[in-house]
């Protein structure tokens, strides 16, 4: 179907995702939109085509009828304990991001999200119109392909992942990793945030008898035009200029915007941006400031609760050891923040720091060049996010593992200054501009569809560049030399074994592994090269 045909006369389409694209207002005693740009892409794509969208309703009873019909999925606390806060979040988010360590299992969590993945699936079946396409997101709903494909043959089944893909070791910590790819592989498409995800999934879709679904990287992108008018807002300059003003205070600023997520990498940047400070002091260089936001996130979850303990010590440990006459060195933001509140602090910043240790994409860091197209900024980037992949050939690319690195990249992209600062921010607002969130959801749903061509001219679809990372070896803090890349950055697709899983292989229930006061997972290869190292030593 060409890419050039109305959208009326495409097939009927039916979103499926955890949630509904509206949320209940208790303040305001109404039903909203919900923020975000995949609301903002698909939920008029899907009216216009006569379309649908099946969500968890969050326990709110059933939102009005507007031009989109939504079907709400209503949830018991038991359900929501065991599908959600369990099995989702504390056994899937872990193992999808390879931290090991946090990953957690119950059997009841299983049945649970087993269970409503096959009641998700029944209402897709009963309102989807007959041939319809049907466009699953996300780790919440892996079996939901299977259970519809079963009750609806006829229609077509897309599948995009917003997460990374694990490593064959990690999948095989999950004990039904093999009844996850099974309900995948009833899809007709599957679409990764990068290659390398795509190239590993596919490896573990693949069986003796069957390839498996088409799966291709379609890494997802933002609202740039709804973005870029922010920076003129009213709101967005008031909070810039305040920030400024009683923030900074003639320092330079940081900024990073984030749940409080543990996936995040909030610890290892606290202690990097301390290491920054100590070396400036030790410099005789001015302070510089950080706003971090860190929006509570699945607070009724152990991890979080710990995570957040950890991150308001180390907050009060650094303030109180840079103590300074401008005021605290970090202040911490834990509430959920308006976008244009968050603009406001992108227009006063002059460094975004965007560190995960794992992410399949960070839109931050597209929103932060977006906003900032031209401006003498920097933005400092993990290699371990997806947004590196597009980005990464215009910021500062660093491993937010590595101490060392962290702080080295935070103090180049401090001394990246004047022009070329400026023609970074242009260059990545460029490259986002050209393909964002509307042309990643036509780009998707034509492939699936069958559209000759991308729908837009420098589709990232299929395909993504791989970026070299800027050199930050002259500030004192970095020892690793540009031409001894990281094993991540040497590992290509045709490396990558297949995820099938053992019996042997296959942890017991409860808590999968332990993790030390640090949260840090020490893994077998690590240890015996450190003793291979160590009896070298011992030799000499």
């Amino acid at each position: 179907m060409p890419a050039s045909a109305p959208l009326a006369h495409r097939p009927p389409l039916v979103v499926v995702a955890n949630r509904l694209p509206v949320h209940y207002d208790e303040s305001e005693g109404s039903w909203r939109q919900s923020p975000g740009g995949l609301v903002s892409a698909l939920r008029p794509v899907a009216a216009a085509r006569h379309g649908s969208w099946v969500g968890w309703n969050d326990g709110a009873g059933d939102p009005p009828r507007t031009g989109l019909r939504l079907e709400a999925i209503h949830l018991s606390k038991a359900e929501v304990d065991g599908y959600y806060l369990g099995y989702a979040n504390r056994t899937l988010w872990p193992a999808m991001h390879g931290l090991q360590s946090f990953i957690e299992h119950e059997p009841h969590w299983w049945e649970a999200y087993r269970r409503v993945n096959e009641r998700f699936a029944e209402r897709t079946a009963g309102c989807a119109a007959p041939g319809a396409t049907v466009w699953i997101h996300d780790y919440h709903l892996l079996l939901a392909p299977r259970f519809l494909a079963e009750r609806r043959p006829d229609v077509r089944i897309g599948v995009f992942l917003h997460t990374p893909v694990p490593d064959p070791a990690t999948a095989c910590l999950v004990p039904e990793w093999d009844a996850l790819a099974h309900g995948l592989r009833a899809a007709a498409l599957i679409g990764t945030q990068r290659v390398a995800d795509a190239e590993r999934l596919k490896r573990s879709l693949a069986t003796a008898t069957q390839s498996g679904p088409r799966v291709v990287a379609h890494p997802i992108s933002i609202d740039a035009r709804q973005v870029r008018e922010l920076r003129h807002d009213p709101v967005a300059t008031a909070v810039a200029e305040r920030v400024r003003r009683t923030i900074a205070r003639g320092r330079p600023l940081l900024v990073g915007v984030d749940r409080m997520d543990y996936t995040k990498g909030l610890p290892e940047r606290l202690h990097a941006f301390a290491d920054v400070l100590a070396l400036r002091r030790r410099r005789s260089e001015p302070d510089v400031a950080l706003v971090q936001v860190a929006s509570p996130s699945r607070t009724a979850v152990p991890a979080y609760a710990e995570l957040r303990r950890q991150v308001r010590g180390l907050v009060a440990d650094i303030n109180d050891r840079f103590e300074s006459p401008a005021g605290p060195v970090v202040h911490l933001i834990e509430e959920s923040v308006p976008f244009r509140r968050v603009m406001g602090y992108f227009l006063a910043a002059d460094v975004a720091l965007v560190t995960p240790l794992c992410d399949g994409m960070n839109l931050v860091a597209k929103e932060f060049a977006t906003a900032r197209a031209g401006d003498d900024v920097a933005l400092v980037l993990s290699r371990t996010a997806g947004a590196a992949d597009e980005l990464g050939e215009n910021a500062v690319l660093v491993d937010p593992t590595d101490p060392v690195d962290l702080a080295g990249g935070i103090e180049q992209a401090l001394q990246r200054r004047g022009m070329s600062g400026r023609l970074d921010s242009a260059r990545l607002a460029e490259r986002i501009e050209r393909h964002d969130v509307h042309a990643w959801a036509r780009d998707f749903l034509g492939d699936i569809e069958g559209d000759p061509e991308p729908a837009l001219a420098g589709s990232t679809r299929a395909t993504v560049p791989s970026s070299r990372p800027h050199r930050h070896d002259e500030t004192g803090l970095n020892m690793r030399h540009p031409g001894n890349p990281s094993a991540m950055e040497q590992t290509t697709t045709n490396n990558i074994p297949s995820m099938t899983c053992t019996s042997d292989s296959r942890p017991t229930p409860h808590r999968i592994t332990e993790r030390g006061a640090s949260g840090v997972y020490v893994s077998g290869g690590a240890l015996l090269l450190a003793i291979v190292v160590l009896l070298l030593i011992i030799a000499l």
